[in-house]
């Protein structure tokens, strides 16, 4: 007989969450069991799992409503509703509605994450470094002087209390389009690390994935990271025929990344 398991639990309906979850994650540390909960209207919580009580998840800390201003430049367009873990279960980071933040230490005290001066920024997905304390997130951004929207991705280090902009991708005239039509999002919409390569890999709006070289550790100049090149199965063909959703990456830099219109693909383990 095929067991597809049994439920365990199953979180209440309107408590602290008002609407579908976007995503949910437990702490990769062994034996830590929180669960960081987020919805779809940027509600964020936290609990701690314990299946020997008759109510076995808790709140760690009180839910965390979503920010819901959505300025002019934005009007329109949708931002996402994430969550993650550090590997060291050390920090948690959120999405709420598009705007980051960072929790250290169980505390439960929003840290906002610095941005460039003279930028609103707003992001669809973020990803921790699995070997440094390191935070990435890609959306869009728009300029306060100028008024042009651009894709947009970030670096922080978030070592310490204070997270520190490190690096940001956006001024390659390989980016991705930003202009992208028939769609609710823009910009980057998925985002990850390749510590094998010491790289970041971005999906788009616009079908595109790009490879982004991080730089020296010594580079205290928060410079824009390079472009490598845009990742095919087929020379320039562009494998995928939609926005890309999501992007993973193994310990040995195998990619995997999936689009809206269902397509999932594996690509080759990197010669070097």
């Amino acid at each position: 007989i095929l067991n597809r398991g049994s439920t365990l639990y199953r979180l209440p309906v309107g408590e602290p969450h008002k609407s579908p979850l976007a995503d949910t994650a437990f702490s990769p540390v062994q034996d830590d069991l929180r669960l960081a909960t987020i919805d779809q209207q940027g509600t964020l919580a936290v609990w701690k799992w314990n299946p020997d009580e008759p109510n076995p998840l808790v709140p760690v800390f009180g839910p965390v409503p979503g920010q819901k201003d959505s300025p002019d430049w934005a009007t329109g367009l949708l931002f996402g509703n994430a969550t993650a873990w550090s590997p060291d279960g050390k920090s948690l980071a959120a999405l709420q509605n598009g705007h980051i933040s960072l929790w250290k230490n169980g505390i439960p005290e929003r840290i906002e994450l610095p941005v460039p001066k003279g930028q609103q920024c707003r992001f669809n997905q973020l990803c921790f470094s699995s070997k440094e304390h390191r935070l990435t997130a890609g959306g869009v951004a728009w300029n306060e002087t100028n008024g042009d929207t651009l894709s947009f991705a970030a670096v922080w280090d978030v070592s310490e209390l204070s997270p520190r902009l490190i690096a940001t991708i956006e001024k390659s005239n390989r980016m991705h389009s930003v202009e992208t039509p028939g769609t609710e999002r823009k910009g980057i919409t998925a985002i990850a690390f390749d510590d094998f390569k010491n790289q970041i890999v971005t999906g788009g709006a616009d079908n595109r994935l790009i490879r982004w070289q991080m730089a020296e550790a010594s580079d205290t100049s928060v410079p824009s990271l390079s472009y490598t090149l845009d990742i095919s199965d087929k020379g320039n063909e562009n494998a995928h025929d939609a926005m890309i959703t999501a992007v993973d990456i193994s310990p040995t830099g195998q990619v995997l990344t999936a689009d809206q219109g269902g397509t999932v693909i594996l690509w080759p383990t990197p010669k070097n």
